[in-house]
């Protein structure tokens, strides 16, 4: 993008860049140009009256709550919506399968998603997934 804007704001890169295009040719890129340069100025325009509405209405969302009594920070402090807020904490899965590789290394993977590359590397050699699986507390 860089290099691109330096070619085409300075000049002389643009009238090398351009030096094999037809006299038609640069008149659409002229004309079109210039419709994307009418488009963005009418793009800006409509975001500058958007927020010229916007700042308006904060001023008088500020007047009523002077007329209230209140301020900004009474709303952003409301204690009915921080109690609303719970935290959900998000609890790890426990591996459901285990593989220790020639290393000594334990790898460990829940089953979900895809395997890493140890556990893809075991199956690979022809093992299955209940080769590794853990087998904790299993009554009869």
């Amino acid at each position: 993008m860089d290099n691109f804007l330096k070619l085409v704001t300075n000049r002389n890169s643009l009238k090398s860049l351009t030096k094999d295009f037809y006299i038609d040719e640069l008149e659409r890129f002229s004309l079109n140009l210039n419709i994307i340069i009418e488009q963005r100025k009418e793009q800006e325009l409509k975001r500058k009256e958007k927020n010229k509405e916007k700042i308006q209405k904060i001023e008088n969302i500020k007047l009523l709550l002077a007329e209230q009594g209140l301020s900004i920070n009474d709303l952003v402090a409301d204690p009915l919506h921080q109690a609303q807020k719970s935290i959900k904490a998000k609890t790890k899965l426990p591996p459901k399968y285990r593989l220790v590789d020639l290393d000594g290394t334990t790898h460990e993977w829940t089953g979900r998603g895809l395997p890493p590359k140890a556990f893809k590397q075991h199956f690979d050699r022809g093992y299955t997934k209940e080769s590794c699986l853990i087998i904790k507390n299993i009554s009869l």
